[in-house]
């Protein structure tokens, strides 16, 4: 049983694209474009599909994915997918449980994902054909559980990648430190070895002879 909803969206172009982009509805494929000329490629790759669903209803074609479709590929348009980023959501709130476990309890948990996402109406989608005659096809169970398994290792990946980062910055943190530490603490001598400096360097600078050096150095102990 399908219920069907119909809602109406308002206001600028921007705003009716992004309100049905939340729904999992890519605004590429609209026929009215931006600059208002009509595209029909769309509608008869539609009509195309169609007829292959009435040859061969067993395996229907998909040209419109599902909010929480997981859809396989790399591009833009397949991670950004709703469907997609809820599913490695799923797999971050999993992770530390999947990490803890063998091998056999790690198949246990991503199958639940799997399962999550078939509950709420989600399929597992991945592109066959050109992007001209090319349609998406829903995949078995055992392909959609090796994704889930992908998206946790990519998980690891990245959260590796983090962390190594984070321990190559935090030693040249300490040595910056360090050597503000020594800088401050050149700046703060006593006053009388900073005065004692002084008199030496004026004494080099100004050339004197014994017999001032020493006059010059009566002076100074006596002030």
């Amino acid at each position: 049983f399908t219920r069907f909803r119909l809602q109406a969206h308002s206001g600028t172009r921007e705003e009716v694209d992004f309100g049905l982009r939340t729904y999992g509805i890519n605004m590429d494929d609209c026929p009215v474009k931006p600059d208002n000329t009509l595209d029909t490629t769309f509608h008869n790759k539609w009509l195309e599909a169609q007829k292959q669903y009435e040859e061969n209803i067993s395996s229907p074609a998909i040209l419109v994915p599902r909010r929480f479709d997981v859809l396989f590929g790399r591009s833009k348009r397949c991670m950004q997918h709703p469907g997609t980023m809820r599913c490695q959501l799923l797999v971050e709130m999993n992770f530390e449980e999947y990490e803890g476990e063998g091998k056999v309890e790690r198949n246990l948990i991503a199958e639940k994902v799997v399962r999550i996402i078939h509950e709420s109406g989600g399929r597992f989608l991945k592109w066959e054909g050109d992007s001209t005659t090319g349609a998406w096809k829903e995949v078995d169970h055992d392909v959609a559980r090796a994704k889930v398994t992908h998206f946790f290792r990519g998980f690891r990946e990245r959260k590796q990648k983090r962390q190594k980062q984070v321990n190559m910055s935090a030693p040249k943190r300490g040595i910056d430190s360090g050597n503000k530490t020594d800088m401050n603490a050149s700046t703060s001598l006593p006053a009388k070895v900073l005065d004692s400096s002084a008199f030496y360097k004026k004494m080099r600078a100004g050339g004197m002879d014994g017999s001032n050096a020493e006059s010059v150095e009566t002076e100074s102990i006596e002030t």
